[in-house]
C-alpha cells in the first residue's frame, strides 16, 4: 500500500490548520499546538474536524492512558488525575514525539493534550493507515489517494474504528506491563 510518509501527513495537517485558523506563531511539526504555539481549544477542535474529513479518519473518544490504568487496577498510571512516573513513561511510549517536549513535572491527563504536536496527529493517522486492509475481499488493492483510503475502482474500503485501534494498544500495553516485558 502507498502509505504517505509522516512528514507528508504533517505538511497536510499544517495546511489544514493554516486554512482554518490564524495561528499566532509559525507552525512546526514538533511544537506543542497549545502549550507552545498558542492555538486555542476551539482551533484544535476545528483542526480535528478538518483532519477527520481530509483523511477519512475518526479520532477515538477513549483516552488510552485512562483505559489502561483502569485495566491495571487504577492508580498505577494516574493518581488523582495526574500522571505517575510510570504513567509518563507509558504516555511517552505511546507518543514518542513528546520526548523532545519539556513536559511539566506535575501533569494531569487532560493537560497532556496541550502538548500534542502536529506529529502526534500524523502518527495517529499513520497507525490508522497501517490498520487498513491490504486488499478487499474481492482482491482489489487498497490505495491512498489524496490522503484518503480507496481503490482504483472506487469500491468502499472498510475503515478501522479508532476505538478498536486504541483498545488493541491498551490490551497490548496491559500485557506488557503485567509481565514486565
Amino acid at each position: 500500500m502507498n502509505i504517505p510518509s509522516i512528514d507528508a501527513v504533517c505538511q497536510k495537517i499544517v495546511e489544514l490548520i493554516e486554512e482554518n485558523t490564524d495561528p499566532p506563531k509559525p507552525l512546526t511539526p514538533d511544537a506543542p499546538l497549545v502549550a507552545e504555539l498558542g492555538l486555542e481549544s476551539l482551533d484544535i477542535i476545528e483542526m480535528g474536524f478538518s483532519v477527520q474529513e481530509t483523511f477519512d479518519f475518526d479520532f477515538s473518544d477513549i483516552n488510552p492512558i485512562e483505559e489502561l490504568d483502569k485495566l491495571l487496577g487504577g492508580n498505577r498510571l494516574l493518581a488523582e488525575g495526574r500522571l505517575t512516573d510510570e504513567g509518563k513513561r507509558v504516555a511517552l511510549g505511546r507518543m514518542p514525539e513528546l520526548e523532545a517536549v519539556e513536559l511539566p513535572e506535575e501533569l494531569t491527563i487532560h493537560k497532556l493534550q496541550e502538548y500534542f504536536t502536529i506529529r502526534t496527529f500524523a502518527r495517529l493517522i499513520d497507525e490508522f493507515y497501517r490498520a487498513l486492509p491490504e486488499k478487499l475481499e474481492s482482491g482489489e488493492p487498497v490505495i491512498i489517494r489524496d490522503f484518503r483510503p480507496c481503490t482504483e475502482s472506487g469500491a468502499e474500503v472498510p475503515l478501522p474504528k479508532a476505538d478498536s485501534l486504541v483498545m488493541v494498544w491498551v490490551e497490548k500495553q496491559a500485557e506488557l506491563l503485567r509481565t514486565g516485558t
